[in-house]
């Protein structure tokens, strides 16, 4: 378990109260399509980021820091696991549904972060800006409580791995990461309304 500098100290793992804590619980479920998520450095100290539950979530899955001084991003990591994507809402990108990506295995980049990081990340990673985009398909708007969403499109980083492999596979595989999702956030509620 990890110390803030303020306030009750949260678990490493999932970022919740340790008498909240659901690490143990976290299902592993194996996708046809490989994460790989992109995080800024600053980002993977926040307790709130959803991108280290991605990594726990989803197999195969890995992640690739950026925007520090020991960061070495190559374009290489996101090769040799069939056709590579970025998910990203560009106006050339297609929407996601069960025949759009080409091959039974693919690599999907996401960038964790703002909209405005995402933007910044895609132009400066190296060997994202030219991976083909692709976007989420409409759905509800996002359960996340822990940071507000100026965009109705903007989801969590967990909640967009998990639509963009419901909108590949099928919703079927993917229903023990929902029911997850739901009771991390209904934890999280918890938290801040100062409920152990």
């Amino acid at each position: 378990m990890g110390a803030r500098k303020y306030g009750t100290p949260r678990c490493d793992g999932c970022g919740l109260w340790p008498s909240l804590c659901l690490c143990d619980t976290i299902p592993r479920v194996s996708s046809g399509t490989r994460f790989v998520v992109v995080q800024r450095h600053a980002e993977r100290f926040k307790p709130t980021n959803t991108g280290k539950l991605v990594l726990r979530a989803f197999d195969p899955s890995e992640r690739v820091l950026f925007g520090g001084p020991d960061d070495h991003v190559s374009p290489a990591i996101f090769e040799g696991h069939g056709p590579a994507y970025v998910l990203y809402p560009a106006d050339d990108a297609v929407t996601a549904g069960p025949d759009t990506l080409a091959g039974p295995r693919r690599t999907v980049v996401v960038l964790d972060g703002t909209w405005h990081q995402g933007s910044r990340m895609r132009r400066r990673v190296p060997g994202v800006r030219d991976l083909p985009a692709v976007a989420l398909p409409p759905g509800p708007p996002s359960i996340w409580p822990a940071r507000t969403q100026h965009d109705p499109r903007g989801v969590s980083t967990f909640e967009a791995c998990l639509r963009l492999a419901c909108a590949l596979d099928g919703p079927e595989r993917y229903e023990p990461l929902a029911r997850f999702f739901e009771t991390y956030c209904e934890r999280l509620h918890q938290m801040r309304r100062g409920r152990p």
